[in-house]
């Protein structure tokens, strides 16, 4: 039986501020082996979100993904996130998690898990650079929040928690808008009023055991931004002999999986076209299965 929370951390350590995901990751690890819910989590280090990682939200109650977030806003922001086809790659990975969430339900037929998005201020993915300091920074100031959504891992409270950014990020687009209205007609822009407060989190310090992170794959080499990178074949399915049989959909993921990653290569892998890559992969796979 899968645990009930699934947690992914999107990132190569390798190229500065891209680190942020894995690192919060280790550190979520041996938070939760010292308090004792380990048994809940899974986590995830991945330098990529590919379609494989569908599977993974199969049996989840909760799903979380971290990552960096070049020039967000602010330190750290929780969103939730919707299954949607349109989800474009992203500058760094291969598949946004909106995109992933659609492919669960593309080849399940059952919505996926409610799921959010931990986003993490970054500013340089420089390979062999280390963490700015403004990304440091932001690190410390995302553990809190990472920190109180494991410690009451209830979709009802991830929401509530994720609705204070929202509002908060509202009110700001508000008061900007406002102020420049206010400046077109008298020429003097007003003085920015004070944001609202955080929510409240409890800040502990890092704990020392050992992590209990599991890893699916290890990570892949770093190279330069410049060339497009081609992702890893899809991964096999493997399974002990007493294993339970393979959930429905399965054997259909495994072979739209390896039909989109050859149409990619075809083309390449250039970026931006993973989801037409999967939809017509998929196609071409029902045709052949109705034709057995």
């Amino acid at each position: 039986m899968n645990a009930p929370v699934v947690v992914f951390a999107v990132g190569n350590r390798s190229r500065g501020d891209d680190a942020l995901g894995p690192l919060l990751l280790e550190r979520l690890g041996d938070w939760l082996w010292t308090r004792g819910l380990a048994a809940r989590f899974e986590l995830f280090e991945e330098y990529q979100l590919q379609l494989e990682n569908a599977l993974d939200l199969e049996g989840r109650e909760l799903a979380l993904f971290i990552d960096a977030r070049r020039g967000a806003p602010r330190a750290a922001t929780l969103a939730v996130v919707a299954p949607s086809a349109k989800a474009s790659a992203g500058a760094t990975h291969a598949l946004e998690p909106a995109a992933v969430l659609e492919v669960h339900r593309r080849v399940t037929g059952h919505e996926p898990p409610p799921a959010f998005m931990l986003g993490v201020r970054a500013e340089n993915f420089e390979l062999g650079e280390g963490l700015s300091q403004a990304s440091q920074e932001a690190l410390g100031e995302a553990w809190p929040l990472l920190e109180t959504l494991a410690g009451d891992p209830r979709p009802e409270s991830w929401r509530a928690l994720a609705s204070t950014f929202s509002d908060e990020e509202e009110t700001t687009m508000a008061t900007r808008k406002s102020a420049a209205t206010t400046k077109g007609s008298t020429g003097k822009a007003p003085a920015a009023p004070k944001q609202g407060a955080r929510p409240a989190v409890a800040k502990q310090p890092a704990a020392k055991a050992a992590p209990a992170m599991k890893e699916t794959k290890a990570p892949m080499p770093a190279k330069a931004p410049m060339p497009a990178k081609a992702p890893a074949a899809p991964r096999a399915a493997k399974a002990p002999a007493d294993a339970k049989p393979s959930p429905p959909g399965f054997e259909k993921l495994v072979m739209v999986a390896e039909a989109a990653y050859y149409r990619a290569e075809r083309r390449g892998f250039a970026p931006g076209a993973e989801m037409d890559d999967w939809l017509a992969a998929e196609a071409e796979i029902e045709r052949l299965l109705a034709g057995r």
